[in-house]
């Protein structure tokens, strides 16, 4: 045989085993063990979103956050990662994936918990401490970092931000090699265009003052599509309220209606 064609055939395996393990990946199994009752305690005392679920639907999201737990790795930076701390976490990553079928992130492997707010280069006698939450970049690669005290604050009573679904919605819009505030992987064909432009006006409501959304959303269209994403599951009815175009393209992307009672539409196949 021509030595040619044998690189040929071995690279033809190799991509076919590439693709037929990404398949395996994106279709694994959720764990069979039942979820500790503590872990339900602890997402329905702290979880908003969680107790608005029917049971059903509860049922389900807790079986992805044990699921998700699973599969990530989750490391203390000067701080000990507590089960509350991990289970808010992986609510923070399930809930903008719930309404899709694939429950797990193919583009991270670990989450640290910083102690507390952090510089962007982590050294800790930098005046510039004010970072929440990191992901994506050179240096962190298949990782995430979160402020511990901020992940805990995205899930108090009275917030319209959480860091948590904030830097996942990064890793959805991350989904398709860019970050540029198009989750295209996660956009039904022909949503693009139209929510770019969407994006666009609403940036510009932003920097006008017309707008609810916090100004950091009109740093860039990554931000904005972050920012926009911790509205639509946090304050869900005044973003319906005041800007329904944009409320109506988040919910055609996520595929759920956070106002809905119960949320017991929140995941359709």
């Amino acid at each position: 045989m021509d030595p040619r064609y044998l690189v040929i055939a071995v690279l033809l395996l190799i991509l076919i085993g590439a693709g037929v393990y990404l398949f395996w990946k994106s279709r694994r199994s959720l764990p069979e063990e039942a979820v500790p009752k503590e872990w339900i305690a602890i997402l329905k005392k702290r979880v908003r979103y969680f107790r608005e679920l029917s049971p059903q639907r509860q049922a389900v999201f807790a079986k992805r956050v044990q699921g998700f737990l699973n599969e990530i790795t989750i490391n203390g930076a000067d701080t000990t990662v507590t089960l509350t701390d991990s289970l808010l976490i992986a609510a923070s990553a399930q809930i903008p994936l719930f309404g899709f079928p694939d429950w797990h992130y193919p583009n991270i492997d670990e989450v640290i918990l910083h102690r507390a707010n952090f510089a962007r280069d982590f050294d800790p006698d930098s005046p510039d401490r004010n970072i929440l939450g990191m992901v994506g970049n050179r240096e962190l690669k298949r990782a995430m970092v979160l402020s511990k005290p901020a992940l805990h604050e995205g899930f108090g009573r009275h917030t319209d931000s959480n860091v948590g679904v904030h830097e996942f919605a990064h890793l959805l819009d991350m989904s398709d090699g860019d970050v540029d505030g198009s989750p295209d992987y996660y956009l039904e064909d022909g949503l693009a265009g139209p929510w770019m432009r969407l994006v666009e006006k609403e940036m510009r409501k932003i920097i006008q003052g017309e707008s609810i959304l916090d100004e950091y959303g009109a740093t860039n269209e990554a931000e904005f599509f972050a920012v926009a994403t911790e509205y639509f599951f946090f304050r869900p009815d005044d973003l319906k309220e005041d800007h329904p175009k944009l409320y109506g393209m988040l919910e055609d992307i996520f595929r759920q209606d956070p106002t809905q009672a119960n949320l017991a539409e929140a995941y359709r196949e």
